[in-house]
């Protein structure tokens, strides 16, 4: 009724598409609502999320309130309380780290802010307890799950200080329970989480050092505690995080054997606990891992027999437990693989697609469910630029245009997200050669040419702390002959 035309509906079908919008309790393009509104209506569509969130968050702040009135109330006995409270905390950082948390849709910055309370918590009673052995070597846990957790929403400027406070309390434990197992395992938890973030931060050359030292204590670890399976799966995983630094180095006879014997002791321990997700989950990344670095290697056949485990218990561990988020990420990052070594094999393009595509499907899902978790974010573009490589090579150049974009919206922001984190330079510059690429394939000289340059630049400053990665080496003499094609091609505006 407005009488301005552009403060009506042009026709009868548009207006009657907003009266399906309003009768489906979606939102509608004639006014923007309140927040509140559209609180409400989210909630209205995620009834399960909220009421398991509600339960948690109700569960576990009354433990910790719990707790701390008990402190306040009885300063009298305060080793007791401390003790008493450091059990509550405990006990709710176990409520944060569950996986039912983990499966609460798009709530990892919550589980940030009530992890980062309970550290507060810590610190204060580290300042009356100063001298507590046990409260030093609890009060660490907790920093370290706290750095886990900004590592997850690629925060690694909040991570890695709270990595180095968390390590200096475990020195002053180390000395005083020499022999201690429990102490023994912590340790190399905690030098396999700080050498992965700096890996992901500062790239391969930074973490070579950290990750040679997760690996030769796990490794002792390991020999000292023949019967710990904490230990066995301690040293898998940091033969696999020392494995892929000298992978992306190109060192691949150092790097196959500690991935095979990483991929070895995971599927043990994975066959030995099938209840157990995270081992489930660390045996596909293991046998993946395996199979990228030997297909970078050029041994396929070896690659293929590695992807074909890695896959098929991924599909294993989705059909037993199909909403967790974890188990559905290793099997996508699973047929990432698959898709890249069917490429490398020639002549099974269709098989590729069909790997890629259901790949990004469920990455697609996952990023949407969990917008902060980097890894799902970077594996999705990682995924997308492979895909439109394929879809180049097919000549569908509109699909891979558009995979393209994707896959630089994504890698752009998580590089912004990680203040600028090294790690995230080889992403971005993989993305933007195939924008480069696919603007060049249909005759857009001036876009591909600012594309390929941005990519050059993207490249220049990952081999700043990667100088003889062989992939980023491969890519710069790609980058180089696609702006050579550029300048003998035709402008065109």
């Amino acid at each position: 009724m407005a009488l301005e035309p552009g403060r009506r509906y042009a026709s009868a079908l548009e207006l009657a598409v907003e009266v399906e919008r309003w009768l489906a309790d979606e939102p509608v393009r004639a006014f923007r609502e309140p927040w509140l509104n559209r609180a409400r209506r989210w909630m209205r569509r995620h009834r399960l999320a909220v009421a398991t969130v509600t339960a948690l968050l109700t569960t576990s702040f009354v433990a910790l309130a719990v707790g701390y009135v008990l402190v306040r109330k009885q300063r009298d006995l305060a080793q007791q309380n401390a003790a008493m409270t450091r059990q509550v905390i405990e006990h709710f950082l176990i409520r944060i780290g569950d996986d039912r948390w983990s499966q609460v849709p798009q709530f990892e910055p919550v589980r940030v802010e009530m992890i980062d309370q309970a550290v507060a918590l810590y610190r204060q009673l580290l300042e009356q307890s100063p001298h507590d052995v046990s409260l030093r070597f609890d009060a660490a846990s907790s920093l370290r799950r706290s750095a886990n957790l900004y590592r997850m929403v690629n925060r690694f400027d909040r991570a890695q200080p709270l990595y180095r406070e968390s390590a200096s309390l475990l020195e002053d434990v180390r000395r005083e329970r020499p022999g201690d197992q429990a102490m023994a395992t912590k340790w190399v938890e905690l030098l396999g989480d700080e050498a992965d973030a700096t890996l992901r931060a500062e790239g391969p050359a930074a973490a070579e050092a950290k990750c040679r030292e997760a690996y030769e204590v796990a490794s002792q670890t390991r020999k000292d505690f023949p019967d710990s399976v904490a230990a066995r799966l301690g040293e898998a995983r940091a033969q696999l995080s020392f494995a892929e630094t000298l992978q992306q180095m190109g060192r691949y006879a150092e790097a196959i054997p500690a991935a095979q014997a990483a991929a070895a002791i995971c599927s043990e321990v994975s066959d030995g606990e099938p209840d157990n997700l995270a081992v489930r989950a660390s045996t596909v990344i293991a046998w993946n891992n395996l199979a990228n670095m030997t297909r970078d290697a050029g041994q396929l056949e070896l690659a293929a027999a590695a992807q074909k485990e890695a896959v098929e218990r991924g599909r294993a561990n989705v059909r037993s437990t199909p909403a967790e988020p974890n188990l559905r990420f290793t099997l996508a990052a699973a047929l990432v693989e698959q898709g890249r070594l069917y490429r490398a094999q020639g002549d099974r393009g269709d098989q590729a697609l069909d790997s890629l595509n259901e790949a990004c499907g469920i990455l697609e899902t996952l990023t949407a469910e969990f917008p902060s978790a980097a890894s799902f974010g970077r594996r999705l573009a990682d995924a997308l630029t492979v895909r439109g490589e394929l879809y180049l090579e097919i000549g569908r150049l509109p699909a891979a245009g558009a995979d393209a974009a994707r896959a630089v919206e994504i890698a752009e922001r998580l590089e912004q997200q990680a203040g600028g984190a090294a790690g995230y330079h080889w992403l971005v510059a993989f993305a933007y050669t195939l924008v480069g690429k696919a603007e060049l394939m249909q005759g857009n000289s001036l876009a591909a040419r600012a594309s390929l340059v941005t990519a050059q630049t993207r490249i220049a400053m990952a081999r700043k702390v990667n100088p003889d990665g062989p992939r980023l080496i491969e890519k710069a003499a790609e980058v180089e002959s696609l702006l050579e094609q550029v300048r003998t091609t035709k402008t065109t505006f």
